[in-house]
């Protein structure tokens, strides 16, 4: 995975790679083949955020996905928001994943097409699942968008984090440290 790689722009996928989305994220019941169905919009995309989404639904690699599962076991251990029962964090990530769906919207303009949102906006769309809960400051997805935001661009990962917590323009002088911005002169 090359993480500097250029930001993916919103691509146009037909409506039959939309529906083959939905049937593998349906495989096995709601949300059971979510990782396929990454996997799937990866290879339809080239999009960064459904490979990464991919490893981290199915817990996979050492650097990505593994890790992504016991962070979350440790939020749902120290922070009462998080959902808190022995399914949660899979039917979290279930509700990501329906999330990601959601976010490849109809092209108004191409009839039997529709429009997969950019990498940026796809991390977005599970960054606004985090956020209901008011875990948006410690989610990987905004994590994960800070660093492909900072590597893609050369700029400030710190910055980088804020905007990505928060979906919105970086602090200037700022860094997030999960909860709070610490500023400096």
């Amino acid at each position: 995975m090359d993480f500097a790689q250029p930001l993916a722009p919103p691509k146009p996928i037909t409506e039959e790679q939309y529906q083959e989305a939905v049937r593998l994220f349906n495989v096995g019941g709601r949300g059971e083949g979510r990782t396929g169905a990454y996997a799937f919009l990866y290879k339809v995309t080239g999009d960064m955020a459904y490979l990464i989404e991919a490893k981290v639904s199915g817990a996979s690699g050492s650097l990505v996905g593994g890790p992504a599962w016991a962070f979350n076991g440790v939020l749902q251990s120290v922070m009462s928001q998080y959902p808190q029962d022995a399914d949660a964090i899979k039917r979290f990530s279930i509700e990501i994943a329906a999330a990601a769906l959601d976010a490849i919207v109809p092209d108004p303009d191409h009839p039997g097409m529709r429009i997969a949102p950019s990498e940026l906006k796809a991390y977005d769309a599970a960054v606004a699942v985090w956020d209901r809960m008011q875990l948006a400051g410690v989610s990987p997805p905004a994590f994960m968008k800070a660093i492909r935001l900072a590597l893609a661009s050369n700029g400030d990962l710190g910055d980088a984090l804020v905007a990505a917590a928060h979906n919105s323009a970086p602090t200037p002088n700022g860094i997030a440290t999960g909860f709070r911005v610490i500023h400096w002169p």
